[in-house]
């Protein structure tokens, strides 16, 4: 899974942010007490404007990196 690109702009919106460790880091680093726990910060972390956008952002990226490979490929 790819880490969505961050910005400086995104760093200063996070910083008061409990769960931004999260979106920053991989999930295999990620540790949870209870599953209770882990779907509440999760559905946190996906209701995030910032990251969502992030999110699209990084996709756009890599959509334009494979349609220029698909293009000097042909």
């Amino acid at each position: 899974m790819n880490r969505p690109n961050i910005e400086m702009l995104n760093h200063d919106k996070c910083r008061d942010c409990d769960y931004a460790v999260y979106c920053y880091t991989k999930p295999s680093f990620w540790i949870f007490r209870t599953q209770e726990e882990m779907e509440r910060k999760i559905a946190y972390i996906e209701s995030c404007p910032i990251r969502r956008n992030m999110i699209k952002s990084n996709k756009k990226d890599q959509e334009t990196k494979i349609s220029s490979i698909q293009k000097v490929s042909t």
